[in-house]
């Protein structure tokens, strides 16, 4: 989380970005990830990365600067009420 915004969440074989549909889409068609879906929704925002295509610090830092980028622009969720 950043600035109370989803950044980038990581599971066991895959880290998830959230980097903005259009670098997403740019991403996409450079073949170096796959769209986020969730109950059969596209997330447009959101593309996974396998760790095995991060070898490297740069690779890493690619990532997390494309994430940092669009959390300035994106929205916050909705708090739910508890």
């Amino acid at each position: 989380m950043v600035n109370d915004k989803m950044c980038i969440c990581v599971n066991s074989e895959e880290i998830l970005y959230r980097i903005g549909q259009d670098m997403a889409l740019l991403e996409l068609d450079n073949g170096h990830c796959r769209q986020m879906i969730h109950n059969g929704k596209t997330m447009k925002d959101y593309v996974f990365v396998d760790y095995l295509s991060i070898q490297k610090q740069s690779e890493l830092q690619h990532w997390v600067s494309l994430c940092l980028d669009f959390n300035v622009v994106a929205k916050s969720s909705k708090k739910k009420v508890k």
